[in-house]
């Protein structure tokens, strides 16, 4: 199945760059997402950080609940992003990447809005990008 594959590829992706994963979780929660959907985003914005992070570093992933919104938050030790970066890579064709397409975190963006969530990349200090990620938590 493809799932299964993208999963050790990212697992080979993270040992091949070196990047530790740390995880900060709260309890588990069901959210209003389609599950497979869900799944590529989670795994784009992890191809994302081992991308900022080619030297190695530590992706944290973490998640709590928020009223009735989970955040999850994905967070790289990277160099991080410039402002002006931050405010256009949710649009179209936008791509910090050489051959890059631009649709991936327009993409991601507008899947997770139809969910009636939210995604947000902030700077982590001293340096890093840290995604969120709110999802409404299923009663």
């Amino acid at each position: 199945e493809s799932t299964m594959a993208d999963g050790f590829r990212v697992a080979s992706e993270l040992k091949q760059h070196q990047v530790k994963v740390v995880t900060e979780a709260g309890p588990p929660l069901k959210v209003l997402a389609h599950p497979a959907m869900l799944r590529q985003i989670v795994l784009s914005v992890i191809a994302n950080a081992i991308d900022a992070m080619s030297t190695g570093g530590q992706l944290t992933v973490g998640w709590r609940c928020e009223g009735t919104l989970l955040l999850l938050t994905l967070s790289d030790t990277g160099p991080g992003i410039s402002s002006d970066v931050r405010h256009r890579v949710f649009r179209p064709f936008f791509s910090t990447k050489s051959g890059g397409l631009g649709i991936g975190l327009a993409l991601v963006k507008r899947m997770v809005e139809q969910w009636q969530g939210s995604i947000e990349l902030n700077p982590v200090v001293p340096h890093g990008t840290s995604v969120e990620l709110r999802l409404p938590v299923a009663q």
